[in-house]
């Protein structure tokens, strides 16, 4: 016979259990979370254990687990090899420096990239040179060991359920910082596939992790703040996140969702 304390912590458990909640990472990975990894985010390490911890201790309470993988090829725009002039690392490239022929796509039509660059331009982005990250296949591109073994053990303690694991960022003459959309905001339809099927879950809370803060989750998250069946349910691990830039401006995209999209910032 159960003593009313042992009652207590099974209630609660069960109450736990019943929370229909959802897991998003956004490219945990060591090119991102480990100094060694070519575009390491400062204190990404930190934030990927602080993220094990915080999955350890919600093993009961996490219905499902999404992983997203930046994943890409030596050959993408967004990488020095795309280019006959093969640019250093942080250049900058404009329409008018591939119009003027300063920058020239190395097999890809001209135009086309032109016209990315113009729609890109017309946000008020710019795109960016980064040294080449997540290789498909390479050790950058893999999740980090410990956060493996945490996923694992949260599968064990569900009955063997599965994280998913999503590839974004293929398409070698598109970037793709958002989990749901290209950079000019073109819709890709399985991101917008995918972003309607977490809506029509219709989960109670969607926790937000992941790299880096300023770039991949927060355009993920302007993305899921245009899909109002996530209203009021966002929930972003601020221990678990970590910035390239701290001071960025694409950072008051949280601030935004607290005050207009119910969104709650966990510290």
């Amino acid at each position: 016979m159960k003593s009313d304390n042992e009652r207590k912590v099974f209630d609660i458990e069960i109450m736990e259990e019943k929370e229909k909640s959802l897991l998003l990472i956004i490219d945990p990975q060591y090119d991102f979370c480990n100094p060694k990894g070519t575009l390491y985010v400062p204190g990404a390490e930190k934030a990927t254990k602080e993220l094990c911890k915080w999955i350890s201790g919600k093993r009961k309470i996490l219905e499902k687990i999404i992983v997203t993988q930046d994943t890409h090829m030596s050959y993408h725009i967004g990488h020095s090899m795309y280019w006959e002039q093969t640019p250093e690392a942080f250049t900058t490239i404009t329409s008018g420096m591939v119009k003027s022929g300063k920058y020239t796509p190395a097999f890809y039509n001209k135009e086309n990239t032109i016209a990315y660059l113009e729609e890109l331009e017309k946000t008020g982005k710019v795109h960016t040179i980064w040294p080449e990250h997540c290789i498909a296949g390479s050790w950058g591109w893999s999740l980090p060991k410990n956060l493996v073994e945490e996923l694992n053990l949260w599968s064990l303690s569900n009955h063997g359920a599965e994280y998913e694991l999503i590839q974004k960022g293929r398409n070698p003459h598109l970037e793709m910082f958002s989990a749901f959309s290209y950079a000019n905001g073109a819709k890709k339809s399985e991101g917008y596939e995918f972003l309607d099927k977490i809506a029509r879950e219709d989960y109670t809370k969607v926790y937000i992790a992941g790299f880096a803060k300023d770039y991949c989750v927060a355009e993920s998250v302007k993305d899921m703040m245009k899909e109002q069946r996530l209203s009021g349910k966002l929930v972003f691990l601020n221990k678990c996140m970590a910035s390239i830039d701290k001071n960025s401006e694409s950072l008051k995209v949280y601030e935004d969702a607290v005050k207009d999209f119910g969104a709650i910032i966990e510290e």
